[in-house]
C-alpha cells in the first residue's frame, strides 16, 4: 500500500512537471513569430520588365536555386490559377510540393501558395523607385510540428531560408541587370 502510495506521488509530479513544461513551450512558442521572412532589394529595371521575368516559369530555377524539377500542371502558367510542382531539399529531406498562383496585381504583386507538401505562401512586391524596382520578397511558412515548430525554425531552419531569400533576390537583380 505504501509503494502504491509513493508510485502514485511520483506520477503526480511527474504529470506536473510534464504540464510545467508544455505550458512554458506554449508560451515560448507563441511570444516567437517566426515563420515570416521579409527582404528587398532594388533592381535597375522598371515594375513591368522585373515582374514580367519573374512571371516567366522558365526564368525560376534561374535565380530561385535549391528548386528542382520546376514544371507547370496546368496549361495556365501565367496568372492566378497557374499550377507547378517542384522538388526542394530541407534539413537532407526531399520534398515533393505543388504550388500555385493565387493573387496577381498587374506589375505589383504575385502570391503563390503551397498546394501540398508544406505550408507555405510566397509573394513578391514590385514598388517604383525613380525608374527601378524595389522587389520585396516575402516567405510565409510554418513548420508541421506543433508546439515545437517555431524553436526548430531558430535552432535549424530560419537562418538557411533567410539567406535563401537574400541569394533568390541577389540572383534575380543580377540576371535582370545584365
Amino acid at each position: 500500500m505504501f509503494k502504491i502510495k509513493i508510485y502514485f506521488k511520483k506520477i503526480k509530479i511527474g504529470v506536473l512537471v510534464f504540464l510545467l513544461v508544455l505550458t512554458g513551450l506554449i508560451l515560448i512558442n507563441s511570444m516567437l513569430e517566426l515563420g515570416k521572412i521579409n527582404k528587398s532589394i532594388v533592381i535597375d529595371a522598371s515594375p513591368k520588365e522585373v515582374f514580367s521575368f519573374t512571371g516567366d516559369w522558365k526564368n525560376l530555377p534561374e535565380y530561385q536555386k535549391g528548386i528542382e524539377n520546376w514544371q507547370p500542371t496546368t496549361e495556365n502558367t501565367r496568372g492566378e490559377g497557374a499550377k507547378f510542382s517542384y522538388t526542394t531539399n530541407e534539413l537532407g529531406i526531399e520534398f515533393d510540393i505543388e504550388t500555385k498562383i493565387v493573387d496577381v496585381t498587374l506589375n505589383e504583386e504575385r502570391v503563390w501558395r503551397t498546394v501540398s507538401g508544406a505550408d507555405i505562401e510566397a509573394k513578391y512586391l514590385f514598388e517604383p523607385q525613380n525608374g527601378r524596382t524595389k522587389t520585396t520578397y516575402i516567405l510565409d511558412y510554418n513548420l508541421p510540428i506543433p508546439i515545437i515548430g517555431n524553436i526548430l525554425d531558430v535552432l535549424l531552419v530560419r537562418e538557411s531560408r533567410e539567406l535563401w531569400v537574400e541569394n533568390t533576390l541577389q540572383n534575380l537583380k543580377k540576371l535582370i541587370e545584365e
